[in-house]
């Protein structure tokens, strides 16, 4: 899987649920360690300016469209 497949289907997690995701989620379902699925968030937020952010107390990541 490419670099730009990961990123799409990272977004089309996050933008489908109603909750935050948890890391475990994005591992399990893109088959990805930890580190990577780190490294594409930073991508995300750096180069497409992405609203991501993590909700530690609901321990997953989501869109804050704010």
């Amino acid at each position: 899987m490419t670099r730009l497949e990961r990123l799409y289907r990272i977004h089309a997690l996050l933008r489908h649920a109603r909750h935050p995701v948890p890391m475990r989620r994005f591992m399990g379902e893109l088959g990805l360690s930890r580190n990577t699925v780190t490294r594409d968030f930073e991508y995300l937020r750096d180069f497409f300016g992405a609203p991501l952010v993590y909700d530690r107390a609901r321990n997953g990541h989501y869109y804050d469209p704010g």
